[in-house]
């Protein structure tokens, strides 16, 4: 695991995880009243 590339794919792949979880959060928690 001392490889920079690896290193960086997986803190990519992390943060792409964190970031769809807190989009999944977000989307739970904000309500858009439906258009007239």
């Amino acid at each position: 695991m001392s490889n920079p590339d690896t290193r960086k794919a997986l803190l990519q792949i992390h943060f792409c995880v964190l970031l769809w979880g807190v989009t999944a959060i977000l989307g739970k928690l904000i309500t858009l009243p439906a258009l007239p």
